[in-house]
């Protein structure tokens, strides 16, 4: 079974549960934060997770904070500790309310973990092509002939 491993970074920071029957999980913030109207905060919930191979954290807005005080959260970003550990920060912002406080027992986001897709895929560089670039360049530019407007004109 994968486990998602948090450690806290913050004291204060409340590790997140599942709750039964849901596919998600709520995050709090690590601390009091304000954030002004129209302004763009970054917030961090004080813990860093090991995600299991495969997985990925896909945050969503709280739907009541957003219809009501048009909290929204925009995304969210990892910041790598270097031990195979990230700590989760959330983009935030609030607009048609003059500002909005988050308390450190406060619902901030739901997450979601989900699985993504493993490629394995090879990536290789051909030896560049200067008659072949011109060529893809000139027909990128070039306008189309009458006969290709024509057709197009008929679908």
């Amino acid at each position: 079974m994968d486990k998602l491993v948090w450690t806290r970074v913050s004291p204060d920071a409340e590790i997140p549960k599942f709750e039964v029957g849901k596919n998600f999980f709520y995050v709090y913030p690590a601390h009091q934060t304000r954030i002004e109207s129209t302004d763009i905060a970054v917030v961090s919930i004080g813990l860093t997770c090991k995600l299991p191979y495969g997985y990925d954290f896909l945050v969503r807005p709280i739907q009541k904070l957003l219809i009501k005080y048009g909290v929204d959260v925009h995304g969210s970003f990892i910041k790598d500790h270097g031990d195979n550990s990230e700590e989760l920060h959330i983009i935030m912002t609030v607009s048609g309310y003059p500002n909005y406080e988050f308390w450190s027992n406060d619902k901030l986001a739901k997450v979601y973990l989900i699985k993504t897709p493993i490629f394995k895929m090879e990536c290789i560089e051909e030896e560049f092509d200067p008659e072949h670039a011109q060529e893809v360049v000139t027909n990128l530019l070039e306008p189309p002939s009458e006969d290709e407007t024509d057709e197009s004109e008929k679908s």
